[in-house]
């Protein structure tokens, strides 16, 4: 199994990836997180390979929570999941240690899937794009 933890303070849409994951995707355990205390209290106890994680969550800033997992878990694959998708913070998610930056304005869920898919194949590692709509053709970083 390969353990993904989606960080999300939107209860709706944090079930709704979970759902779709789990239904598209039958090598995925899905783990839920709503906050930074919660994430890293879950690391602890599931070990995920994989975290999405919003900008906006409540009481610290995604970017903070993934530059604390990075430093304690750099082996943890982290894609930032945000409406904030200007240039600021995509520099910002790079610099922190992100490894992959999707836009909720510009990429659907079969984008996530199809990261997903070319992660779990070991293809297409550590790259950083804001608008890609087709994994294959993203550049590595």
């Amino acid at each position: 199994m390969y353990n993904i933890m989606v960080v999300e303070n939107d209860i709706k849409l944090r079930q709704r990836i979970k759902a779709i994951l789990e239904l598209k995707l039958p090598f995925v355990s899905v783990i839920e997180a709503s906050d930074a205390k919660q994430t890293l209290k879950r690391i602890k106890q599931h070990h995920p390979e994989f975290i999405l994680v919003d900008i906006r969550l409540a009481k610290e800033n995604g970017l903070i929570l993934a530059e604390k997992i990075k430093k304690e878990h750099p082996n943890i694959i982290i894609t930032i999941n945000s409406n904030c998708d200007t240039p600021e913070y995509q520099a910002e998610a790079k610099k922190v240690g992100a490894d992959y930056f999707l836009s909720k304005k510009t990429n659907t869920i079969q984008d996530l899937l199809k990261l997903m898919q070319s992660i779990h194949s070991g293809s297409n590692r550590h790259f950083l794009n804001q608008n890609f709509s087709d994994i294959d053709n993203c550049e590595k970083r």
